[in-house]
């Protein structure tokens, strides 16, 4: 079968019958974006190979070629389907919309990208092979989660009644809501990534990072937009990935907030442990935030979103970051420097575990808390905070981490619309004011990542922390240190605060030597002998 859009293509018998083609073809565009009303598919990611079912209502019954579009809108083929005019079901048509279905094989072409049935109907192409270099995860089950379509979501403030459903299925249609709003928090990116050649992409929905094997192949994850909605497979998964010494980038707010459950093609979320009927309690579909669930938010990517909150609210802040690590390997290129301000405007922020604040103001990572092998922050955006968590402001954090020695390296941004653009304003990150910097940023942090080139502040962090072995004790301390050492080489020590100003400078000529710090305020420093970093002192009052 030859796609109606090919025949144009091949067709060279005279000018006036392409002519006639392409007329056909124009009005065909036009009378198939108008005539197409809604539909959905049987799943939300596909091989290249696989049979689609399109369940689709039409104005009135017609058999023509219906076009298939990239994620920059523009047709790349056509499917030949006869579509009539369907009802959907009375009868809680958020759980079963009720649409017979319409088979047909996909194009054999396409490759895996991110694609629509004329702007009504979305879904994904996998890559059969599995084996590209980064794979982008889109947020399906977020959008399923707002997706009023039937009369409810996930929501009271959508939702018919003002009353939420605590089960909704991913084949109905995407309501207006979501093509309009929700998926905005993606599609910039996703239409400046298709163009990008350095590095190779695939794409796979929420319900396929509960198969390990479809990125098990990859260097690094990407999760994108506003992904809220997870499984506790799907975190297994992507804890495994890191683990095993993957890398991960999460461009995204308001990352992991709620545990879900994926029934065949339902999504489960109560958002009571209470009302959820299943006894088992690690899968209560509750905030992963809970620790009934015992299973931060924080322990998998470093942040969540209790520890940000809103970032465009009353005490929003700055709509962006505001730098306070400009030798980041992460910003080369950009020419920012201390406190430059880059301007990413973000209803929701994530924010990592802080200890108060320095001198400036600039929030101090909880480094004790958190436990990492190794943490930085690059910039920070104060928040609106939750109510029921926070009684101070939270920090939306950009930041960069190792969890363990042997582990991946995983940059979170922590922004949910640093992909995309807020619905309202239109600005956001990638395709905001400062557009050029913040991709400039993704592509350090891709190039860095996949070419496995150092990301951290400090160079050789790692290698000169074992040449340079240090015991420093006691510590947190509140005014001296005891410094214990391999050897007796003469060394300088030297602290540095965290935004790397030298702050004490002395010389080492013993094994054993007792350091007063009582002259330095309360704070995090980072200890280097000669200029190598060997360890963190936390200094309290």
């Amino acid at each position: 079968m030859i796609p109606f859009l090919n025949l144009i293509a091949i067709n060279t018998f005279s000018m006036k019958f392409i002519f006639v083609l392409s007329f056909i073809f124009i009005t065909n565009f036009i009378f198939s974006f108008d005539q197409l009303e809604e539909g959905y598919s049987d799943k939300t990611s596909y091989k290249s190979v696989d049979t689609i079912k399109f369940y689709l209502s039409s104005a009135e019954k017609n058999q023509r070629w219906f076009y298939i579009l990239n994620i920059n809108h523009k047709i790349i083929d056509s499917v030949y389907l006869t579509v009539d005019h369907q009802e959907k079901n009375e009868f809680q048509p958020w759980v079963n919309y009720g649409y017979k279905a319409y088979s047909t094989y996909l194009p054999i072409h396409l490759h895996t990208g991110i694609y629509s049935l004329e702007n009504k109907v979305f879904f994904i192409i996998k890559n059969d092979d599995k084996n590209a270099q980064i794979t982008i995860v889109y947020p399906t089950n977020t959008e399923n989660a707002y997706n009023n379509s039937g009369g409810k979501s996930l929501y009271n403030f959508n939702s018919t009644a003002k009353t939420k459903a605590n089960t909704v299925t991913f084949l109905r249609p995407l309501s207006p809501f979501i093509i309009n709003e929700v998926r905005l928090a993606c599609t910039e990116f996703l239409k400046w990534v298709s163009h990008k050649k350095e590095f190779t992409f695939q794409y796979i929905s929420d319900q396929d990072m509960e198969d390990y094997t479809e990125i098990s192949s990859s260097q690094l994850i990407v999760i994108i937009g506003h992904s809220e909605y997870w499984s506790r497979k799907a975190r297994e998964n992507f804890d495994k990935f890191v683990n095993l010494g993957n890398d991960a980038v999460v461009l995204s707010g308001n990352t992991m907030g709620w545990q879900v459950r994926i029934e065949d093609d339902l999504l489960v979320c109560y958002k009571d442990a209470k009302e959820d009927p299943i006894e088992d309690k690690a899968l209560k579909t509750i905030e992963w935030a809970n620790g009934d669930l015992n299973y931060s938010t924080v322990s998998s990517i470093g942040c969540d979103w209790p520890h940000g909150a809103y970032g465009m609210h009353k005490n929003h802040g700055n709509y962006g970051y505001t730098i306070i690590n400009p030798h980041s390997p992460l910003l080369e290129n950009t020419g920012l420097k201390f406190f430059d301000f880059v301007s990413c405007q973000s209803y929701e922020y994530d924010g990592t575990l802080i200890n108060g604040t320095d001198e400036n103001g600039i929030p101090i990572i909880d480094v004790e808390k958190l436990n990492f092998y190794n943490i930085e922050l690059i910039g920070y955006d104060k928040a609106d905070p939750v109510d029921h968590y926070n009684k101070h402001s939270g920090y939306g954090t950009f930041i960069v981490f190792q969890k363990m020695v042997n582990s991946g390296i995983i940059v979170n941004t922590a922004f949910n619309t640093f992909t995309g653009k807020t619905p309202n304003s239109g600005t956001g990150g990638i395709s905001g004011k400062d557009s050029v910097v913040i991709r400039k940023i993704v592509d350090n942090i891709f190039d860095k990542l996949i070419y496995n080139k150092q990301v951290f502040t400090r160079v050789a962090e790692f290698k000169t922390l074992q040449e340079n072995k240090i015991d420093v004790f006691p510590n947190p301390t509140s005014r001296f240190i005891t410094l214990t050492r391999n050897n007796n080489d003469l060394k300088i020590l030297i602290l540095k605060n965290q935004l790397g100003e030298i702050v004490l400078s002395t010389t080492l000529n013993f094994s054993n030597q007792m350091i007063d710090l009582s002259q330095l305020k309360s704070g995090v420093y980072n200890v280097f002998l000669d200029d190598n970093y060997t360890t963190k002192v936390v200094l309290l009052d």
